[in-house]
């Protein structure tokens, strides 16, 4: 049975209070923590000083982050796949 909590994270200076599952407390608070840090590099790196540019600059950097890593996941099973295939048809046509 799953147990649920509700925690408050902050993002951009403002509290958000969520229930999660008990497993994913962690992965809540380290993504609040992520996206303050994040946010912080913009706000002096690139002189941002609206909330809502920061949020945008930094969903941008996380969803072109998943995006390529995604697009290596896929070249990767691509890959797999074809040699899984081409060792099956090796094996097919060796084994009698």
């Amino acid at each position: 049975m799953e147990e649920y909590l509700t925690i408050t994270i902050q993002i951009a200076e403002r509290d958000y209070t969520v229930r999660v599952n008990r497993e994913d407390e962690q992965v809540f608070r380290q993504a609040s923590v992520l996206i303050k840090n994040a946010i912080q590099g913009y706000a002096t790196k690139k002189s941002y000083r609206d909330k809502q540019d920061l949020l945008s600059m930094v969903l941008l950097q996380y969803v072109i982050s998943y995006l390529n890593e995604s697009n290596k996941s896929k070249s990767f099973d691509e890959q797999t796949l074809n040699k899984i295939s081409e060792i099956n048809d090796y094996l097919s046509s060796h084994v009698e």
